[in-house]
């Protein structure tokens, strides 16, 4: 604790990118709070080393991260929640792939709430009962078991979910008559349009508004993202569609419908 500089960075570093994830993945901005979160954070960080040596010194000193951990994980949860509300105000059928993502992601925030109170109980355990503080044996016990497991909850869920949507792709057959028995055929027929050229679930999403002659206000109001990632997602379909203009991809559909 003399010199905790690069634990200060690293703390403070992994809490930004929790940030940048979270609105990521609620298509939200950063939030004028959670700015504070990180400079309260930093800040406490920063002055830790000047207090006496004492297991509590060490105690705050992680505490903090899991206060930005739980304060975030919260807020996803709430926000969350709201889209459900809506949803069930104006049902959407055409977005159940988004539908699936949102309890995944809801599932992840609830693990990481539990595990964040449990790393809690554990710091507080190992600092306070384990570790010696004494000027002549110093000794802090290698942790924290719990976040570990954490760090492999996260890398095993992005590992699963990266993975699957870069195999739809291959099985676009077999996910087209699974969907074809649920879903009317001019969504199945988009669908399995935006399957043949290796688009993403999102991207799909979009091109099925982009057909339907959608506003990029009204796809983005529709899918709860922001302009900037409608454009993004449409940049992207023209390139994989190899066109320039929406007119093109209305051509392009209206071809592959006929052929098939």
């Amino acid at each position: 604790m003399t010199t905790p500089s690069p634990k200060t960075i690293l703390l403070v570093a992994h809490s930004i990118f929790l940030v940048l994830i979270l609105d990521a993945a609620l298509q939200a901005k950063i939030q004028t709070w959670q700015y504070l979160l990180i400079i309260a954070q930093t800040t406490v960080l920063l002055f830790v080393p000047m207090l006496p040596n004492h297991a509590f010194k060490v105690w705050i000193f992680y505490f903090t991260s899991e206060i930005v951990r739980f304060a975030l994980a919260t807020y996803g949860l709430y926000v969350l929640k709201n889209i459900e509300q809506e949803d069930q105000a104006k049902p959407r059928p055409h977005i159940d792939i988004q539908i699936s993502q949102l309890n995944l992601f809801k599932k992840l925030l609830i693990i990481t709430i539990i595990m964040t109170v449990v790393i809690t109980l554990e710091d507080t355990i190992v600092i306070f009962f384990h570790d010696s503080y004494a000027l002549d044996q110093v000794h802090m016990t290698n942790r924290s078991i719990s976040e570990d497991i954490l760090a492999f909850i996260y890398a095993g869920i992005a590992i699963i979910y990266l993975a699957k949507d870069l195999i739809k792709p291959t099985f676009v057959g077999t996910l087209v008559k699974e969907e074809c028995a649920v879903e009317n055929t001019s969504i199945s027929k988009k669908q399995e349009f935006g399957y043949t050229y290796n688009m993403t679930s999102r991207e799909i999403e979009v091109l099925m508004l982009l057909l339907e002659n959608k506003s990029n206000l009204e796809i983005s109001n529709e899918l709860f993202i922001s302009m900037g990632t409608v454009k993004s997602h449409i940049h992207n379909i023209f390139i994989k569609l190899d066109v320039t203009r929406r007119q093109d991809v209305q051509k392009l559909y209206s071809e592959y419908h006929i052929t098939s």
